[in-house]
């Protein structure tokens, strides 16, 4: 509970306006001006040092009190105070030394600080760069159970930035149409990228029946199916696909009653020497009949798959049996060890710690020694079970580990790390760590120079101009040759203040008909993070789990058009027009002669008149003359459509003006 005391006290009856809210503020901070300015002092102490390692950065805030400038040209701090480019040295220079100036500001008390500023030189695109996270958020009043893609903020794994402005990358229109506990992984064999999360809808889904319901029934008689989505850039991803762990080779493996928080770990040799393959493991409660009743509880069991299909699948067993309710097992490995890490739901252990030096790390005869229990119960006040879903990764380049425990029900991620994982985890409490609230339970990846910068220039906020152009094509174009007279790429605003890039545009060319000549408007895709698909509508716009005809499409993608004008078909006829005076009244002649090879069709007009002339031979001509009715005529023009085998095309000509008085 919160401890204060309260400074000022009034009582109004009628609503303030904002400036007499403005008013009673700044009036009451004066009282207290000595001890505001006190706070400003410690919070300026507490300013750490700046690095960047990338042009671009967004500049801690310590909850919004601090904004900061530049007097070095090299350093540029733009209008929002916090977002900062600087010009870093090229690689193999050494890094750049300056500083910035931090202003504090508590209550209207401000305080000044020179911060020290390093620019380190510029990363190589092999060079382990930043890192990557998946996770769900946890929102009572909202269907976010879908996937949310997070970045480092440089290489630094203490400061995130949701990217496709903090909203969801992809959703999920199978099973119950909700996503949690998703985990990242990475195939080194395929190259391949794999998101594997639990089919599971809390918030708007299937609730079960009286007798067993929502907790209940997603534990006993929920969803055994895996999502899974596959890419090759972290950028664009595949459809979404389902598998069951409860069918391995066409045959049910028992009765399970639910399969959640799904990881993987990539073992090389799995299936033999260079044949690589995933340990997937998960928590299922496991019943001894059909109907899945009577009493039961938690444990994690395993499978192997190469690429997480149900032809590849085979189930394995049970990993950990601990004889009462464990879930969320994460795993990782250093100098021949393998570190595992599950929540304990039934001894009081919390989040607790094991390692075995066992090769075969996932079978019964594997030997664990427990390291450490109660992990990150002191973000939860003490209590071991108010965290779970850990997310442990390795630092670039150093021996320290990170791992993120979910405070729940919707605080989020909180910080653990360690230095030696022997020695287990001890709380990191920094004023300077970021990560949006209610991110949880995920997955995290390391990343190189150049994987960073793709996914941060796919992070866009619009289109840097809507409107393309136009492009000219011939008569009976095929789709490839339409593609490849649009622009192929667009140009886009980057989120973050990181400026523009250049990303691909995937065209539309569904209501462009070649055959017959005119304009047609096409819309373009740009591939973005945003593009992929993160929301379904069913049949009659509804938005219910059950609802039918479920169709998947992205709320946040960025479109683009263009124009592409389809040029009438080249017919070859020449028209001539003249005039000359017959009875002192001019009469208008027009002569079409068809100079192709095959029959065409012609129709004249003019000013005075039509004439159509079904079929004229090749070589031959077709002649109209158009009388005028009057002694004299200005110059204009005769136009003659032309049809032949299904083809349209114009011709024209021009006559001069004639006076016959």
């Amino acid at each position: 509970m919160y401890k204060g005391e309260v400074s000022t006290f009034r009582v109004y009856d009628r609503a303030l306006t904002p400036a007499e809210v403005n008013d009673v503020s700044v009036t009451d901070a004066a009282i207290h001006a000595s001890s505001f300015q006190q706070a400003a002092q410690s919070l300026a102490d507490d300013v750490a040092a700046v690095g960047f390692d990338e042009p671009t950065t967004t500049l801690p805030t310590y909850g919004g009190r601090v904004s900061w400038t530049s007097s070095d040209a090299a350093i540029t701090i733009a209008a929002d105070g916090v977002t900062a480019t600087a010009s870093q040295p090229a690689a193999g220079e050494p890094a750049l030394q300056t500083t910035l100036t931090a202003t504090v500001t508590v209550r209207g008390a401000t305080v000044t600080k020179q911060v020290p500023v390093t620019v380190q030189p510029e990363a190589a695109p092999t060079d382990a760069f930043g890192y990557a996270m998946v996770h769900f958020i946890e929102d009572s009043a909202g269907y976010a159970e879908k996937i949310y893609l997070d970045v480092s903020r440089g290489d630094n794994p203490e400061q995130w930035d949701p990217l496709n402005a903090g909203k969801p990358i992809l959703a999920s229109d199978l099973g119950t149409t909700g996503i949690r506990d998703p985990y990242l992984t990475y195939n080194p064999d395929t190259q391949t990228y794999y998101i594997i999360a639990t089919d599971l809808r809390v918030f708007g889904g299937d609730r079960g029946v009286t007798g067993c319901m929502e907790w209940c029934y997603w534990s006993s008689k929920g969803s055994t199916k895996l999502n899974v989505w596959e890419s090759k850039d972290l950028v664009s991803w595949s459809d979404l696909r389902q598998f069951d762990v409860a069918l391995s080779d066409g045959a049910k493996v028992g009765e399970l009653g639910m399969a959640w928080a799904p990881e993987a770990t990539w073992v090389p040799d799995y299936y033999g020497p260079g044949q690589g393959g995933f340990v997937l493991y998960w928590s299922s409660n496991v019943y001894a009949n059909a109907e899945h009743t009577g009493s039961s509880y938690s444990r994690i069991l395993w499978g192997a798959t190469p690429d997480f299909t149900q032809e590849s699948y085979d189930y394995g067993g049970v990993f950990i049996d601990a004889g009462g309710n464990t879930i969320d097992t994460t795993i990782i490995q250093n100098d021949g060890k393998t570190y595992r890490i599950t929540k304990d739901n039934s001894a009081g252990k919390g989040i607790y710690l094991e390692s075995t030096s066992a090769a075969e790390w996932w079978k019964p005869a594997a030997t664990w020694t427990q390291l450490q229990t109660r992990i990150g119960a002191v973000w939860a006040g003490g209590n071991a079970g108010g965290v779970e879903g850990p997310a442990v990764f390795q630092r670039h380049g150093e021996d320290k580990w990170y791992l993120y425990v979910d405070v729940i029900p919707s605080t989020g991620y909180r910080p653990m790390q360690a230095t030696n994982l022997d020695a287990g985890f001890t709380q990191l409490v920094s004023s300077s760590f970021f990560i949006a609230p209610s991110t949880k339970h995920g997955g995290i990846v390391g990343l190189t120079k150049a994987q960073y910068d793709e996914i941060r220039e796919a992070d866009a906020a619009t289109a840097v101009t809507g409107d393309l152009g136009a492009v000219d094509v011939g008569p009976d174009a095929s789709s490839d040759a339409v593609r490849q007279a649009l622009p192929a790429e667009a140009e886009v605003v980057l989120a973050y203040g990181r400026g523009t890039a250049s990303q691909p545009v995937t065209w539309d060319l569904s209501d462009v008909e070649t055959s017959a000549p005119g304009t047609y408007e096409v819309t373009g895709t740009v591939r973005t993070i945003g593009a992929n698909p993160n929301q379904w509508v069913g049949a009659g716009g509804s938005t219910a789990w059950n609802a039918t005809g479920k169709q998947l499409y992205s709320s946040t993608a960025i479109t683009v058009t263009a124009d592409v004008v389809v040029a009438a078909p080249v017919l070859p006829v020449t028209v001539t027009a003249d005039t000359r005076c017959v009875a002192g009244k001019a009469t208008l002649t027009v002569k079409a002669t068809n100079d192709g090879s095959t029959p065409v069709g012609l129709t004249v007009s003019t000013t005075y008149g039509s004439k159509s002339f079904v079929t004229v031979q090749p070589g031959k001509s077709a002649s109209a003359a158009f009388a005028t009715r009057t002694g004299s005529v200005s110059g204009g023009t005769v136009e003659v459509d032309i049809t032949a085998g299904g083809q349209t095309a114009e011709a024209s000509a021009l006559y001069s003006a004639t006076s016959c008085g």
